[in-house]
């Protein structure tokens, strides 16, 4: 877990021992956070994302709009809102800017368009204007490479979240509660994340959740040194892998609680 202890609390005490060790928080969106905060903070970006939202608003509050738009561009722009999480604002610019030299044509194409207000050509034309503003384009080009790495940073928190689900399946504390109700969320989590026997791991872990001494377990360590001290290894084999996975990976579950660390 994480600490503000003035020796770093327990993370630092394992990172002296195994320095490939990292702390990772149990929520995905607190990269979310991280990144939000880093750049709201700059006001080109803020610039920047407002344009970029610009665009995609300019084209869907008009079905006459719209329809250049598909003619020209033969794609929608999506929307990307303040209120969004950051992963969200990765797919309007890799999309916007994909088909960046098509919505500067249907903008202009828009423009010459004599039969539009004077609203419509007012929009359009500073559109046209920022599209082509060397500090608008030099964002553009930085968000488009970087955003897609963020994107997969993401997705991967995502994966070790799922993975901490996974955990309650050896949790023994919760071992009466799945006795009564199995916890099939979770089975179908760590089945699809590992590769395990569905069926043979959902006998395994009946079979621990009715016996006294495995609830008596401290943790999913403690339950896997009892299968080995017991040889019960091959019988509960599924289990075991599952459990060596469990207890391998260094992370720590630990909830929101202030400045997020990564």
């Amino acid at each position: 877990m994480s600490s503000h202890e003035p020796h770093g609390g327990v993370q630092v005490k394992v990172r002296e021992r195994y320095e490939s060790a990292h702390f990772i928080h149990f929520y995905a969106h607190q990269l979310n956070l991280i990144v939000e905060r880093c750049v709201t903070g700059n006001k080109q970006v803020r610039i920047f994302f407002s344009n970029l939202e610009g665009i995609s608003s300019f084209f869907s509050q008009s079905p006459k709009r719209a329809a250049v738009l598909d003619e020209v561009v033969k794609k929608r722009i999506p929307s990307c809102p303040q209120s969004i999480r950051w992963n969200f604002k990765s797919r309007c610019v890799t999309i916007a800017h994909k088909f960046k030299q098509r919505v500067v044509e249907c903008v202009g194409k828009i423009i010459d368009d004599e039969s539009n207000d004077y609203k419509t050509l007012n929009k359009a034309t500073g559109m046209k204007s920022f599209l082509k503003d060397n500090d608008f384009l030099f964002w553009f080009d930085l968000f488009n490479k970087t955003m897609p790495h963020c994107d997969i940073l993401f997705n991967v928190i995502c994966l070790i979240n799922d993975h901490l689900s996974t955990a309650k399946l050896f949790e023994p504390s919760l071992f009466p509660r799945h006795s009564i109700a199995f916890p099939d969320n979770e089975l179908k989590i760590a089945v699809g994340l590992f590769n395990l026997n569905p069926k043979e791991l959902r006998h395994e872990l009946n079979v621990l959740y009715g016996r006294t001494e495995f609830v008596k377990a401290s943790g999913a360590l403690t339950l896997l040194n009892c299968l080995y001290e017991h040889n019960l290894v091959n019988a509960f084999s599924e289990s075991v892998k599952l459990l060596k996975i469990i207890v391998t990976i260094p992370m720590t579950p630990e909830r929101q609680n202030g400045a997020s660390l990564l």
